[in-house]
This record gives C-alpha cells, sequence and structure tokens, in this order.
C-alpha cells in the first residue's frame, strides 16, 4: 500500500491471526531497533516504487506467498511475479503473512524446490 493508513490497515488485519511467537518476535525487534528507525524504514517503504526496481531484476525469482496474507494480496502478488523477467509465484498453504517468522522451515523447502526446477517461468 502506498499510505501509512492503508499499511497499518493490512498490518492490522493480518496480525490479527498471528500467533504468540509472531508477536513475540515482531515486539522485540521493533523494540530493539527504536522508533526512529522504524518510522525512518516505513517512510522509506511507502516511497519505494518497486514496479520500477523489479524489471531490472535479471536473477531468476522465487516469488512466495503466504494463502492468507492480507498485506501481499494475490492481484499485487501476481503484478510483483508478472513484473519480474524471470520469475515464478509459489504459495504456502494456510499462511498469513508471517510465514517467514512461523514456517521457516517450509519457506526454505520451496526455495529449495524451485531452485532445483528450470529456470524458465
Amino acid at each position: 500500500e502506498r499510505t501509512l493508513p492503508w499499511q497499518i490497515w493490512r498490518m492490522v488485519q493480518d496480525t490479527v491471526t498471528a500467533g504468540p511467537r509472531v508477536w513475540f518476535i515482531g515486539a522485540w525487534s521493533y523494540l530493539k531497533v527504536g522508533p526512529r528507525w522504524f518510522w525512518g524504514k516505513l517512510r522509506t517503504m511507502l516511497d519505494h516504487r518497486i514496479e520500477d526496481t523489479l524489471p531490472r531484476v535479471s536473477t531468476p525469482t522465487v516469488v512466495i506467498r503466504a494463502e492468507h496474507d492480507r498485506v501481499c494480496p494475490p492481484d499485487w502478488v501476481s503484478r510483483v511475479t508478472q513484473t519480474l523477467p524471470s520469475a515464478r509465484m509459489t504459495q504456502v498453504p494456510g499462511r498469513g503473512h508471517e510465514t517467514m517468522v512461523s514456517r521457516a522451515d517450509d519457506v526454505a523447502a520451496l526455495i529449495v524446490e524451485q531452485a532445483g526446477t528450470s529456470s524458465a517461468p
């Protein structure tokens, strides 16, 4: 999302279903870096135009989305995948945006599996 209210709304929708481990890791990480770092990164994230950068990525890419990720909706992830010159999308079933934290082994397995397939999308 391009605005702070929409980005907050997406995060709230997603974190409502996150488990205690995800909440703890997220809170601990944000406390470690502090509010100044967080607001600076958030501003950078909102200003960054990923659609301008993606066409320049020449490496074969695996775009991983969680099935119930409300932060990264399916239509947006599809556009990201289509904008990359050599990409394929895969999905982690039954998970939300926290997948990298809560199911790191599943995500790693998807990356290894996709790396072993042909480079053609």
